[in-house]
């Protein structure tokens, strides 16, 4: 080992043992070093691939400084306790580090670090008050999105998913999902008081929700992906959405729905990749 090996290596164990005496509790047993050094790799690796383009991508959909969102991502990354705390729940759910899953990048498949930080990348910089999600599922999203309310210092997150029975009937590819699960399980506990929970199809959760509402601030689809089912949510939460509030979309490569709305209401979408996509209520923003 060089002795820049060792300065990191020491740099780590105290970072651990820091975290040890601040988060006891979320530390346990399963956060050995080795770990915890695996966990910090992946995370900083795709950090660096957020700032290609993420926070250009929130900056142009939000107005908000390249460098005040800059300052909001190293924020994120220093919340040890957060990640920790989705590892754990990860583990008792699935009997494996939530790590080598979740922050890993794959060219063909990429991360769902990626949506899940720009979720939250977004709520910080433009500071809604209610939230509207489809699609809670484990709940990788949703958590980050709380954890955004949490330092903005309140709002509202309304999840609308399926109860997991009817998820896996409905997306047979969700083979990992077993009983003992339920909709939303990786959200920290601290977070769950800017949540709220409704189990049920979007076609009548989603108008019931918003009918509850004068308006909302931000919309985000993630659930059903089929043509017809991402036209209704986005006409239905259309007219609810405020002036300057933001429309997001998971997988919009899946069909043309993302494109046709856009198109009928002259909005022209920014990608942040391939397959998610944002754009304003207020105006045109080009990619």
């Amino acid at each position: 080992m060089n002795n820049s090996d060792g300065g990191v290596g020491l740099n780590m164990l105290s970072r651990m043992l820091k975290f040890q005496l601040l988060y006891p509790k979320l530390v346990r047993e399963r956060m050995n070093l080795r770990d915890y050094g695996s966990a910090l790799k992946h995370r900083r690796y795709n950090f660096h691939w957020v700032r290609s383009g993420h926070v250009r991508f929130v900056s142009e959909l939000t107005e908000v400084s390249e460098c005040r969102i800059t300052q909001y991502l190293t924020d994120l990354h220093d919340e040890d306790w957060f990640f920790a705390e989705l590892d754990q729940k990860y583990q008792r759910f699935m009997g494996q580090s939530l790590s080598p899953h979740f922050f890993k990048h794959s060219e063909s498949s990429g991360s769902v670090f990626f949506p899940a930080v720009t979720m939250y990348l977004l709520v910080r910089a433009a500071q809604p008050q209610i939230v509207v999600e489809t699609g809670g599922g484990a709940g990788k999203s949703t958590a980050f999105i709380l954890l955004a309310l949490r330092h903005n210092g309140g709002g509202r997150l309304i999840t609308l998913d399926l109860p997991p029975d009817h998820a896996v009937e409905a997306e047979q590819s969700m083979t990992w999902w077993t009983e003992n699960m339920r909709s939303c399980f990786l959200v920290p506990d601290m977070l769950r008081e800017y949540h709220e929970l409704r189990l049920g199809d979007a076609k009548r959760t989603l108008p019931e929700s918003i009918r509850e509402v004068t308006e909302i601030d931000m919309f985000r689809h993630d659930s059903d992906h089929s043509y017809e089912h991402m036209m209704f949510e986005f006409e239905t939460i259309w007219p609810v959405l405020r002036v300057g509030g933001i429309l997001m979309s998971d997988d919009v490569h899946a069909n043309n729905a993302w494109a046709d709305f856009c198109s009928r209401h002259q909005l022209s979408p920014v990608k942040s990749t391939r397959y998610f996509a944002g754009a304003t209520k207020s105006g045109v923003i080009k990619a």
